[in-house]
């Protein structure tokens, strides 16, 4: 039998999946009758389950509903570099079946020919590489930075995930976190908002009045901490000071009295405020370069196949696309005469999604021979 009638057979015989273990395939003979040298090919058409099974596509959906999932995340995939993949698991649990965890649904990508991670507690991610998983959330930020800048700094947190379906809570925050110390978290009227520092409605001499508190128990050798400073500015404004000005979250707090304070010993009065260490060739400790996270990153004006100037996310999208070994493969396919509908078709994706991103690929070579830069892998291949 081959390798596509043996999986035909599995699925019916062990629906629920297959154990490749000695005893198991012993007894897995009886039904169906494959060779030892078989079971490596049937491995490589199938993939692994958390719980040790391994699983055909078949086991998993039916071919409609498994297009419509892998279509999901190459859509995903083309307009924001990376997605959350909880979020994709939340739509599509109801039609795949065995799939229950998201780390199964991270397997069951990789199978799909995805590249996933996994981000500490902020959960697991699909990214099309290259640039890596870092790069592309940084990206993200980006987009958040010119979301608030066009709101004067400050944003519901409910209009961020509205504005980015593809991603949970977690990883939203994460992204906050790491890539965005400017932006803190408040509550505005009981409402949860990301407010850039230089939004967070303060009063006008709170700068002068934090230097001289934190400078007072400097001087009393105080350690500086929540509750005194808290203690403190109620003292000095006559009120809730936190709660008046939306600082109810503690690491929002004092990272707000860090930025603002102006003594001089501004870099040791706040030893819980960790601020990336820069090595002599720009990176930090932790491999990112450091930059001032009031300054956006900017891509470069690029002349676009049109002649216009085209837009950075526009420039990243054709990047994406360019990059992409499965993209590549596509394009190879489609120049030796093989028909887009066809490669859709053994993709499990709409024509329309292999289209598009083959027509970016090729227009990224176009618009770097037009702008006199060197494309990344050197050359269109």
């Amino acid at each position: 039998m081959t390798t596509t009638e043996l999986l035909a057979a599995l699925a019916r015989e062990r629906p629920n999946g297959v154990s490749f273990d000695p005893m198991a395939v012993r007894l897995l003979r009886q039904k169906v009758p494959f060779e030892d040298w078989q079971i490596e090919d049937l491995k490589s058409a199938m993939f692994q389950l958390k719980s040790g099974l391994w699983f055909s596509r078949e086991m998993i959906s039916d071919d409609e509903s498994l297009s419509m999932f892998g279509e999901q995340a190459m859509e995903w995939l083309i307009e924001h570099g990376c997605f959350s993949i909880e979020r994709l698991f939340e739509n599509y649990c109801g039609v795949l079946r065995h799939i229950t965890t998201t780390e199964d649904c991270a397997a069951l990508l990789r199978h799909l020919g995805l590249t996933t991670a996994k981000l500490g507690k902020r959960g697991y991610f699909c990214f099309q590489p290259p640039p890596n998983l870092e790069d592309n959330l940084a990206a993200i930020s980006e987009k958040i930075t010119e979301r608030l800048e066009a709101a004067d700094g400050t944003l519901t947190f409910n209009t961020i995930e509205q504005a980015m379906p593809h991603l949970t809570a977690e990883a939203l925050e994460g992204i906050r976190v790491h890539f965005l110390p400017e932006v803190h978290r408040v509550e505005i009227g009981g409402i949860p908002c990301w407010c850039r520092t230089e939004a967070i409605p303060l009063p006008d001499d709170f700068v002068k009045q934090l230097t001289t508190i934190v400078n007072t128990l400097n001087m009393l050798n105080e350690k500086i901490s929540i509750e005194k400073l808290e203690f403190a500015l109620n003292l000095f404004y006559h009120t809730r000071f936190r709660k008046e000005y939306a600082l109810l979250d503690n690491d929002t707090f004092m990272r707000v009295c860090a930025e603002h304070y102006q003594g001089e010993d501004g870099n040791d009065v706040f030893p819980n405020m960790k601020k990336p260490r820069v090595r002599a060739n720009g990176l930090s400790a932790s491999g990112r370069r450091a930059r001032n996270p009031n300054t956006p990153v900017r891509v470069a004006e690029m002349i676009g196949l049109d002649g216009r100037t085209i837009s950075p996310s526009t420039w990243r999208l054709f990047r994406i696309a360019s990059t992409s070994s499965r993209v590549a493969e596509w394009a190879r396919r489609a120049e030796k005469g093989e028909s887009v509908e066809n490669i859709a078709r053994k993709s499990g994706l709409k024509v329309s999604t292999v289209t598009e991103y083959i027509r970016r690929r090729r227009s990224y070579f176009v618009i770097c021979e037009k702008n006199g830069i060197v494309p990344d892998g050197g050359m269109n291949v």
